[in-house]
Protein backbone atom coordinates (compact mmCIF):
# COMPACT_ATOMS: atom_id res chain seq x y z
CA UNK A 1 0.00 0.00 0.00
CA UNK A 2 1.26 3.44 -1.01
CA UNK A 3 2.67 5.35 1.93
CA UNK A 4 0.34 8.51 0.50
CA UNK A 5 -2.87 6.22 0.57
CA UNK A 6 -1.87 5.97 4.43
CA UNK A 7 -2.18 9.25 5.60
CA UNK A 8 -5.14 10.49 7.65
CA UNK A 9 -6.66 14.12 7.11
CA UNK A 10 -5.36 14.73 10.62
CA UNK A 11 -1.89 13.62 10.50
CA UNK A 12 -1.62 15.57 7.23
CA UNK A 13 -2.73 18.59 9.03
CA UNK A 14 -0.78 18.39 11.94
CA UNK A 15 2.09 18.49 10.05
CA UNK A 16 1.22 20.96 7.47
CA UNK A 17 0.39 23.14 10.52
CA UNK A 18 3.81 22.40 12.50
CA UNK A 19 5.86 22.83 9.16
CA UNK A 20 4.69 25.95 8.80
CA UNK A 21 4.69 27.50 12.18
CA UNK A 22 8.47 26.40 12.64
CA UNK A 23 8.56 28.05 8.97
CA UNK A 24 7.64 31.62 9.83
CA UNK A 25 10.44 32.28 12.66
CA UNK A 26 13.01 30.09 11.57
CA UNK A 27 13.06 30.18 8.13
CA UNK A 28 16.42 31.13 6.11
CA UNK A 29 15.52 34.64 3.69
CA UNK A 30 18.02 33.51 0.79
CA UNK A 31 18.40 36.03 -2.25
CA UNK A 32 16.95 33.59 -4.72
CA UNK A 33 13.30 33.33 -2.76
CA UNK A 34 13.08 37.02 -3.20
CA UNK A 35 11.57 39.29 -5.43
CA UNK A 36 8.16 37.52 -5.92
CA UNK A 37 5.56 39.14 -7.11
CA UNK A 38 1.52 38.29 -8.44
CA UNK A 39 2.64 36.46 -11.70
CA UNK A 40 5.43 34.66 -9.53
CA UNK A 41 9.43 34.76 -9.44
CA UNK A 42 12.20 34.98 -12.14
CA UNK A 43 12.29 31.15 -13.05
CA UNK A 44 15.50 31.77 -14.70
CA UNK A 45 17.13 32.67 -11.04
CA UNK A 46 15.52 29.91 -9.80
CA UNK A 47 17.29 27.39 -11.93
CA UNK A 48 20.62 29.39 -11.33
CA UNK A 49 20.34 28.78 -7.73
CA UNK A 50 19.36 25.24 -8.23
CA UNK A 51 22.14 24.38 -9.79
CA UNK A 52 24.58 25.43 -8.07
CA UNK A 53 23.39 24.30 -5.39
CA UNK A 54 23.26 20.73 -6.14
CA UNK A 55 25.91 19.16 -3.45
CA UNK A 56 27.17 22.29 -2.24
CA UNK A 57 26.54 23.99 0.46
CA UNK A 58 23.75 27.66 0.84
CA UNK A 59 26.71 29.45 2.57
CA UNK A 60 28.98 28.91 0.24
CA UNK A 61 26.74 28.90 -3.31
CA UNK A 62 25.67 32.70 -1.67
CA UNK A 63 28.79 34.71 -3.11
CA UNK A 64 28.41 33.32 -6.40
CA UNK A 65 25.28 33.20 -6.98
CA UNK A 66 25.06 37.26 -6.43
CA UNK A 67 28.11 37.89 -8.22
CA UNK A 68 26.40 35.34 -10.96
CA UNK A 69 23.05 37.62 -11.22
CA UNK A 70 24.99 40.71 -11.55
CA UNK A 71 26.80 39.73 -14.32
CA UNK A 72 24.22 37.92 -16.46
CA UNK A 73 21.02 38.54 -14.75
CA UNK A 74 18.82 37.42 -17.75
CA UNK A 75 18.45 33.70 -19.31
CA UNK A 76 19.66 35.66 -22.22
CA UNK A 77 22.81 37.42 -21.24
CA UNK A 78 23.80 34.16 -20.07
CA UNK A 79 23.26 32.63 -23.49
CA UNK A 80 25.03 35.37 -25.04
CA UNK A 81 28.04 34.65 -22.74
CA UNK A 82 30.79 33.30 -23.97
CA UNK A 83 31.55 29.59 -22.37
CA UNK A 84 35.15 30.51 -21.43
CA UNK A 85 33.68 33.25 -19.32
CA UNK A 86 31.05 31.34 -17.55
CA UNK A 87 33.28 28.25 -16.32
CA UNK A 88 35.84 30.83 -15.16
CA UNK A 89 32.84 32.52 -13.23
CA UNK A 90 32.16 29.06 -11.93
CA UNK A 91 36.16 28.68 -10.59
CA UNK A 92 35.49 27.55 -6.85
CA UNK A 93 31.81 26.07 -6.95
CA UNK A 94 33.37 22.28 -7.93
CA UNK A 95 31.34 20.47 -10.08
CA UNK A 96 32.15 22.35 -13.27
CA UNK A 97 29.93 20.49 -15.77
CA UNK A 98 27.21 22.23 -13.95
CA UNK A 99 28.22 25.36 -15.59
CA UNK A 100 28.37 23.95 -18.90
CA UNK A 101 24.85 22.73 -18.37
CA UNK A 102 23.48 26.23 -17.38
CA UNK A 103 24.73 27.81 -20.45
CA UNK A 104 23.64 25.25 -22.70
CA UNK A 105 20.06 25.55 -20.67
CA UNK A 106 20.13 28.95 -21.04
CA UNK A 107 20.89 28.81 -25.03
CA UNK A 108 18.66 26.31 -25.53
CA UNK A 109 15.72 28.16 -23.85
CA UNK A 110 16.80 31.32 -26.05
CA UNK A 111 16.59 29.49 -29.16
CA UNK A 112 13.89 27.35 -29.28
CA UNK A 113 11.27 28.78 -26.47
CA UNK A 114 11.64 32.18 -27.30
CA UNK A 115 13.13 33.65 -23.86
CA UNK A 116 10.38 31.89 -22.07
CA UNK A 117 10.89 28.89 -19.39
CA UNK A 118 8.88 26.14 -20.50
CA UNK A 119 6.07 25.16 -17.74
CA UNK A 120 5.93 21.41 -17.86
CA UNK A 121 8.20 18.75 -16.62
CA UNK A 122 8.21 16.47 -19.64
CA UNK A 123 9.62 19.99 -21.60
CA UNK A 124 11.91 21.29 -18.08
CA UNK A 125 13.82 17.80 -18.65
CA UNK A 126 14.55 18.54 -21.94
CA UNK A 127 16.98 21.28 -20.77
CA UNK A 128 20.49 20.80 -19.95
CA UNK A 129 21.18 19.78 -16.50
CA UNK A 130 17.69 19.46 -15.56
CA UNK A 131 16.21 16.62 -13.62
CA UNK A 132 12.73 15.80 -12.37
CA UNK A 133 13.75 17.46 -8.79
CA UNK A 134 14.94 20.87 -10.72
CA UNK A 135 11.84 21.02 -13.08
CA UNK A 136 9.46 20.46 -10.18
CA UNK A 137 11.80 23.20 -7.98
CA UNK A 138 10.82 25.51 -10.65
CA UNK A 139 7.32 24.57 -11.00
CA UNK A 140 6.69 25.77 -7.21
CA UNK A 141 9.08 28.74 -6.77
CA UNK A 142 8.44 30.46 -9.82
CA UNK A 143 5.15 29.41 -10.42
CA UNK A 144 3.93 28.96 -6.99
CA UNK A 145 2.39 25.16 -8.00
CA UNK A 146 1.30 22.97 -5.60
CA UNK A 147 3.92 20.10 -6.08
CA UNK A 148 6.34 17.95 -3.96
CA UNK A 149 10.31 19.12 -4.38
CA UNK A 150 12.26 16.06 -3.63
CA UNK A 151 15.80 16.53 -2.34
CA UNK A 152 18.01 15.73 0.12
CA UNK A 153 16.65 17.30 2.84
CA UNK A 154 13.06 16.98 2.04
CA UNK A 155 13.46 13.38 1.34
CA UNK A 156 14.88 12.86 4.65
CA UNK A 157 12.01 14.49 6.51
CA UNK A 158 9.29 12.43 5.11
CA UNK A 159 11.06 9.39 5.22
CA UNK A 160 11.63 9.80 8.98
CA UNK A 161 8.56 11.23 9.53
CA UNK A 162 5.78 9.32 8.14
CA UNK A 163 8.39 5.86 7.45
CA UNK A 164 10.67 5.86 9.92
CA UNK A 165 13.75 5.38 7.92
CA UNK A 166 16.47 8.25 7.18
CA UNK A 167 16.57 6.29 3.14
CA UNK A 168 15.17 4.97 0.70
CA UNK A 169 17.33 1.50 1.08
CA UNK A 170 16.16 0.90 4.72
CA UNK A 171 12.48 0.12 3.46
CA UNK A 172 12.10 -2.16 1.14
CA UNK A 173 9.34 -2.01 -1.81
CA UNK A 174 9.26 1.66 -1.36
CA UNK A 175 10.22 3.53 -4.62
CA UNK A 176 11.09 7.17 -5.41
CA UNK A 177 7.94 7.24 -7.37
CA UNK A 178 6.03 6.61 -4.23
CA UNK A 179 8.07 9.27 -2.35
CA UNK A 180 6.82 11.52 -4.44
CA UNK A 181 3.40 10.72 -4.37
CA UNK A 182 4.00 11.16 -0.50
CA UNK A 183 5.62 14.68 -1.10
CA UNK A 184 2.46 15.65 -3.03
CA UNK A 185 0.18 14.46 -0.95
CA UNK A 186 0.94 16.83 1.95
CA UNK A 187 1.75 19.78 0.50
CA UNK A 188 -1.14 22.57 1.61
CA UNK A 189 -3.02 23.48 -0.88
CA UNK A 190 -2.17 27.30 -2.78
CA UNK A 191 0.61 26.97 -0.63
CA UNK A 192 3.46 25.06 -2.47
CA UNK A 193 5.96 27.72 -2.97
CA UNK A 194 6.38 28.40 0.68
CA UNK A 195 5.73 24.72 1.97
CA UNK A 196 9.00 23.27 -0.16
CA UNK A 197 10.86 26.27 1.30
CA UNK A 198 9.89 25.18 4.77
CA UNK A 199 10.79 22.03 4.43
CA UNK A 200 13.95 22.26 2.94
CA UNK A 201 14.90 24.26 5.54
CA UNK A 202 13.55 22.02 8.40
CA UNK A 203 15.89 19.32 6.66
CA UNK A 204 18.43 21.52 6.82
CA UNK A 205 18.58 22.84 10.00
CA UNK A 206 16.61 20.55 12.28
CA UNK A 207 16.23 17.36 10.58
CA UNK A 208 19.52 16.80 9.90
CA UNK A 209 21.21 13.78 8.61
CA UNK A 210 23.90 13.80 11.57
CA UNK A 211 23.34 15.00 14.84
CA UNK A 212 19.20 15.97 14.08
CA UNK A 213 18.05 18.53 16.43
CA UNK A 214 15.43 15.86 17.79
CA UNK A 215 14.23 17.96 21.18
CA UNK A 216 13.80 20.87 19.65
CA UNK A 217 12.05 19.25 16.69
CA UNK A 218 7.90 20.28 16.57
CA UNK A 219 7.36 17.10 14.64
CA UNK A 220 9.08 14.07 17.03
CA UNK A 221 5.50 13.17 18.79
CA UNK A 222 3.92 12.38 15.41
CA UNK A 223 7.40 11.30 14.01
CA UNK A 224 8.10 7.60 13.01
CA UNK A 225 12.03 7.66 13.49
CA UNK A 226 12.13 9.46 16.55
CA UNK A 227 10.18 6.80 18.25
CA UNK A 228 12.12 3.83 16.59
CA UNK A 229 15.33 5.55 17.76
CA UNK A 230 13.99 6.47 21.36
CA UNK A 231 12.78 2.39 21.67
CA UNK A 232 16.56 1.66 20.47
CA UNK A 233 17.94 3.40 23.12
CA UNK A 234 16.06 1.91 25.85
CA UNK A 235 16.64 -1.11 24.43
CA UNK A 236 20.23 -0.61 24.56
CA UNK A 237 20.30 0.36 28.13
CA UNK A 238 18.97 -3.02 29.44
CA UNK A 239 21.50 -4.93 27.40
CA UNK A 240 25.41 -5.40 27.48
CA UNK A 241 26.66 -4.00 23.98
CA UNK A 242 28.38 -6.68 21.80
CA UNK A 243 31.56 -5.75 20.03
CA UNK A 244 32.34 -7.23 16.74
CA UNK A 245 34.86 -6.85 14.78
CA UNK A 246 35.00 -5.44 11.25
CA UNK A 247 37.63 -5.73 8.47
CA UNK A 248 38.65 -2.02 7.98
CA UNK A 249 38.40 -1.35 4.16
CA UNK A 250 40.75 1.34 2.59
CA UNK A 251 39.04 4.64 1.54
CA UNK A 252 40.11 6.26 -1.47
CA UNK A 253 41.37 9.74 -0.84
CA UNK A 254 39.60 12.67 -2.66
CA UNK A 255 43.08 13.49 -3.96
CA UNK A 256 43.42 10.27 -5.81
CA UNK A 257 40.06 10.63 -7.68
CA UNK A 258 39.34 11.18 -10.98
CA UNK A 259 37.13 14.33 -9.52
CA UNK A 260 39.86 15.51 -8.05
CA UNK A 261 42.16 15.44 -10.87
CA UNK A 262 39.69 16.67 -13.37
CA UNK A 263 38.89 19.85 -11.21
CA UNK A 264 42.76 20.44 -11.14
CA UNK A 265 42.97 20.28 -14.79
CA UNK A 266 40.47 22.45 -15.22
CA UNK A 267 41.69 25.28 -12.78
CA UNK A 268 44.89 25.24 -14.50
CA UNK A 269 43.13 26.18 -18.09
CA UNK A 270 41.33 28.95 -16.45
CA UNK A 271 44.05 30.71 -15.63
CA UNK A 272 45.60 30.23 -19.30
CA UNK A 273 46.26 28.04 -22.37
CA UNK A 274 49.13 25.84 -21.97
CA UNK A 275 50.79 23.09 -24.28
CA UNK A 276 49.48 19.77 -23.42
CA UNK A 277 53.05 18.32 -22.47
CA UNK A 278 53.64 21.21 -19.89
CA UNK A 279 50.04 20.33 -19.11
CA UNK A 280 50.66 16.81 -18.49
CA UNK A 281 53.98 17.38 -16.29
CA UNK A 282 52.74 19.94 -14.04
CA UNK A 283 49.75 17.32 -13.29
CA UNK A 284 52.38 14.78 -12.34
CA UNK A 285 54.95 17.51 -10.08
CA UNK A 286 51.97 19.35 -7.99
CA UNK A 287 49.06 16.86 -7.85
CA UNK A 288 51.00 13.06 -8.58
CA UNK A 289 48.65 12.46 -11.97
CA UNK A 290 51.93 10.57 -13.08
CA UNK A 291 50.05 7.90 -14.97
CA UNK A 292 49.98 9.63 -18.80
CA UNK A 293 47.18 6.96 -19.60
CA UNK A 294 44.75 8.42 -17.57
CA UNK A 295 45.86 11.71 -17.76
CA UNK A 296 44.89 11.12 -21.54
CA UNK A 297 41.63 9.80 -20.28
CA UNK A 298 41.09 12.58 -18.08
CA UNK A 299 41.63 15.45 -21.08
CA UNK A 300 39.21 13.11 -23.51
CA UNK A 301 36.30 13.20 -20.83
CA UNK A 302 36.70 17.22 -20.08
CA UNK A 303 36.69 18.10 -23.95
CA UNK A 304 33.69 15.49 -24.20
CA UNK A 305 32.02 17.52 -21.28
CA UNK A 306 32.59 20.81 -23.06
CA UNK A 307 34.87 21.89 -20.46
CA UNK A 308 38.11 22.48 -21.96
CA UNK A 309 39.35 22.33 -26.27
CA UNK A 310 42.41 21.10 -27.60
CA UNK A 311 43.55 22.38 -30.49
CA UNK A 312 47.00 21.20 -31.83
CA UNK A 313 48.92 20.30 -28.57
CA UNK A 314 47.56 23.50 -26.58
CA UNK A 315 44.87 22.92 -24.10
CA UNK A 316 42.37 25.52 -23.52
CA UNK A 317 38.95 26.85 -22.73
CA UNK A 318 36.12 26.02 -25.10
Amino acid sequence: MRASSKLSKSSTKHFQKKILEWYRTHGRMLPWRRGKTKWGRDPYRVLVSEVMLQQTQVDRVLPYYKTWIRRWPTVGSLARARLASVIKAWAGLGYNRRAVYLHEAAKKITSEFGDTFPRTDDELMKLPGVGRYTARAIRTFAYGEDVGVLETNTKRVLLRVFLGVSSLREFNGFREKELLELADAVVPKGKGDVWNQAMMDFGALVCTAKNPKCEQCPLREMCKWYQLQTQSSNLKTQNHSVKVKTRKLRRIKFKETDRYFRGRIVDVVRQQSVPKNQLRTLMGRKYGLSDRDRFDKLVGSLVSDGLIAVSGMRVSLP
